[in-house]
């Protein structure tokens, strides 16, 4: 009997290292699934929230963005992100004259699928799990007003250690001696810099440096103005929110013989 109950506490012993692994490896993935339930229900909660707010207030929601942006933004540095993007959780409407769609941005530096034919059948291949880089969740406001009519400009923050090494690369950024206050804080970039001084008097370089948000990046061309946060604004009040700060720059690039468009 003594042989039988020590055998029984060696085999019980022996064991329970691995009795406190599958116990610790079913807690970790019942943490997981536990704040993967949780993420699921306030992901549906805000999509539902935005969907009653749209419809409270004439506007339309869409899951997935389902039209193009126009072809006078084809050359747009912001909707150009990553080597895959998608929008998302799309708000759209109309406020006076001003057409908007606020989104979530999400793009990565994956290579897309491939498409391939083998013996007549389609076959997709995904790259290597192993090697999947991390998605960037962003939100992006999109801005038109009929009868803007805007060169093709890039302005963002400017950052002195690595704008000036870019700068010593050839890096681009339109300064303006008689504004330094404006040229330091922004690097500001084109393909016409004649229009784009021309377009960036006085009065638009005071609104930029009065309403910017750090890390914000606009981006206008024609009728046309992207406007983009680091942020990920996923509740429908922080987008709303959101599209009345990309509001404040529009009066300032109205020209002053046509102010009516607002």
């Amino acid at each position: 009997m003594e042989g039988i109950i020590v055998f029984l506490f060696g085999i019980i012993t022996a064991a329970l290292p691995f009795l406190f692994i599958g116990l610790f490896v079913i807690l970790f993935f019942a943490v997981l699934l536990f704040f993967g339930i949780n993420i699921a229900k306030k992901m549906v909660k805000e999509r539902n929230e935005s969907i009653e707010y749209c419809n409270k207030n004439g506007l339309t929601f869409e899951d997935t963005m389902t039209a193009s942006f126009p072809s006078e933004c084809k050359n747009c540095k912001i909707t150009k992100k990553g080597k895959q993007r998608d929008f998302y959780y799309v708000v759209s409407g109309k406020r006076d004259n001003v057409y908007f769609s606020v989104m979530t941005y999400k793009y990565s530096d994956n290579e897309p699928p491939r498409e391939s034919t083998f013996l007549g059948m389609k076959v997709i291949s995904k790259p290597n799990r192993k090697y999947q880089k991390p998605d960037y969740f962003a939100t992006l406001c999109f801005l038109s007003v009929d009868g803007l009519n805007m060169p093709h400009f890039f302005i963002r923050d400017e950052s002195f250690i690595t704008d000036s090494l870019g700068k010593l690369f050839g890096g681009q950024d339109i300064n303006f001696e008689e504004d330094p206050e404006f040229s330091k804080k922004f690097v500001l970039q084109g393909d016409n810099e004649g229009e784009i001084r021309r377009f960036f008097n006085s009065k638009v370089r005071s609104s930029f440096v009065k309403f910017h948000q750090k890390g914000f990046v606009y981006e206008g061309v024609g009728r046309h103005l992207f406007v983009y946060t680091p942020n990920s604004y996923s509740k429908i009040e922080q987008k709303m929110q959101f599209f009345a700060d990309s509001l404040k720059f529009l009066p300032a690039l109205i020209p002053s013989d046509n102010e009516n468009l607002l």
